[in-house]
């Protein structure tokens, strides 16, 4: 997306990336627009570059589905705004491929409980200086939630996490 755009999304809608030659490119200042309920896929090694872009709900009230990476390529997320999105980034299978989720902010303005990062089986994410927190009676249930992740290459670092049932979940991830 081109400096500034901006696209919406409507209610109950997957936009869905399949294949290594398959991209989203959020430039500086652009915008999606999330109806509730709606989310973006990435899957087979399609690939999400973002910077400086925002993704929010239509509706400043209600959530949006999230981000969903299964089987992606080098990812990278920066300076970034998540707004009241209710699964926030999840990584399912993530192997063999390093993906930067840095400086960013996720914030819910909504009366949810909402979630912000979650790997499962996954490796290789650098989750750094990114800014969790509520504008409203809502919280974060999990800021970063990692489940069965390898300790390949997996950082969690400098991150200022608010308002948050719980700060950072790991089952069964790590060698200590």
């Amino acid at each position: 997306m081109a400096d500034s755009s901006i696209l919406e999304l409507p209610d109950n809608y997957t936009l869905h990336f399949v294949g290594k030659t398959t991209s989203l490119k959020l430039s500086p200042h652009s915008k999606i627009r999330l109806g509730e309920n709606s989310k973006i896929v990435f899957d087979s090694s399609a690939k999400l570059i973002m910077n400086y872009a925002t993704l929010t709900s239509k509706d400043s009230t209600k959530s949006w589905g999230g981000l969903f990476f299964k089987n992606t390529s080098q990812d990278t997320i920066s300076n970034s705004k998540i707004i009241n999105s209710k699964g926030g980034i999840n990584f399912i299978d993530k192997i063999g491929t390093h993906t930067v989720i840095k400086d960013n902010e996720f914030i819910n303005k909504t009366n949810e409980d909402l979630d912000g990062i979650y790997a499962y089986n996954s490796e290789k994410i650098l989750i750094r200086g990114n800014h969790f927190y509520a504008q409203s009676t809502g919280a974060f249930n999990n800021a970063v939630y990692l489940e069965y992740c390898t300790s390949n290459d997996l950082n969690v670092l400098d991150n200022n996490i608010e308002d948050a049932v719980n700060g950072i979940v790991d089952i069964g991830s790590w060698s200590y």
